[in-house]
């Protein structure tokens, strides 16, 4: 496990004030990993995208946007997931 000093902040306030995201927290979970049988975030994404057909919703930081891959449709969508930035000054 790892010790909450050393954990590196990924998203800072992401669900309330001093409540963080952790670069230990980002990416797919283990399971994921392991159904995928792979540990390449490409491999783990193609395999439960495009051959399970999982949707998929992701928070991007960069643009601060939230996105949804939509495996229902064909071909697939990707779009821009609404947010009501007026309910909360926190992202989660």
């Amino acid at each position: 496990m790892i010790n909450k000093i050393e954990r590196k902040i990924a998203i800072k306030d992401y669900y309330g004030k001093g409540k963080h995201v952790y670069e230990d927290e980002m990416g797919f979970r283990d399971r994921m990993k392991s159904e995928a049988r792979s540990l390449v975030a490409r491999e783990v994404f193609r395999y439960h995208v495009e051959e399970v057909g999982l949707n998929l919703g992701f928070y991007y930081p960069p643009t601060d946007t939230f996105y949804g891959i939509l495996t229902e449709m064909r071909p697939v969508k990707v779009k821009t997931l609404p947010r009501d930035r007026r309910r909360s000054d926190f992202v989660g």
